[in-house]
């Protein structure tokens, strides 16, 4: 037969030949509920971490709670907007344009997603997010009616003859006059 502990009997484990040996019988501290000194710093710690953690988690909460109550862009029939480009696979380049357009938006579907169809390419009218969208500002009416200030011309000297006193205020400065240049000499040889 082997040896069962609950069939034998009851051994006292402290022998008294090896109290009378060390001098002291093992002790355990008063209440083994209440810790030792050196563990209290330890819990002051945790517990100190434990609400620095809570206090971080209830700050992050309330800036994304803030960020989600914006308001919502929202866009007329009629304007022209920017939409994101698609761009799936590592195949595209990141030159690329991000932004495909202009688009016209004619139809509000709901608060966030609207109908809307190219203006410059062919295409049919398709539905998109506000958050997919920006609004596309056209240039003022009065660079249509100056072509040399919106484009450049083909021919620099052209160009160059026709805007000289344009650029030459331009290098003096305002205020200033070309006859009043001290190094009027100097910008001619460049020139030349």
């Amino acid at each position: 037969m082997g040896f069962d502990p609950r069939h034998s009997e009851a051994v006292d484990t402290v022998d008294i030949e090896d109290t009378i040996e060390v001098g002291t019988e093992p002790a355990l501290p008063a209440d083994p509920r209440i810790p030792a000194a050196a563990g209290m710093g330890y819990d002051d710690m945790r517990q100190e971490v434990r609400d620095r953690m809570i206090d971080r988690h209830m700050d992050r909460a309330e800036a994304e709670a803030g960020r989600d109550n914006r308001p919502v862009r929202t866009f007329k029939v009629g304007n022209w907007v920017w939409e994101v480009r698609d761009k799936p696979g590592k195949e595209v380049s990141k030159f690329e344009p991000t932004w495909m357009g202009p688009m016209k938006v004619i139809e509000k579907i709901s608060p966030v997603s609207y109908t809307m169809e190219p203006i410059m390419t062919e295409g049919r009218p398709h539905k998109a997010h506000v958050d997919h969208l920006k609004i596309y500002y056209r240039a003022p009416d009065w660079v249509k009616d100056k072509p040399e200030r919106a484009r450049c011309c083909d021919d620099p000297e052209i160009w160059m003859e026709a805007n000289k006193e344009e650029m030459r205020r331009a290098e003096l400065g305002p205020g200033k006059s070309w006859d009043l240049c001290e190094n009027r000499e100097d910008w001619m040889e460049e020139d030349e």
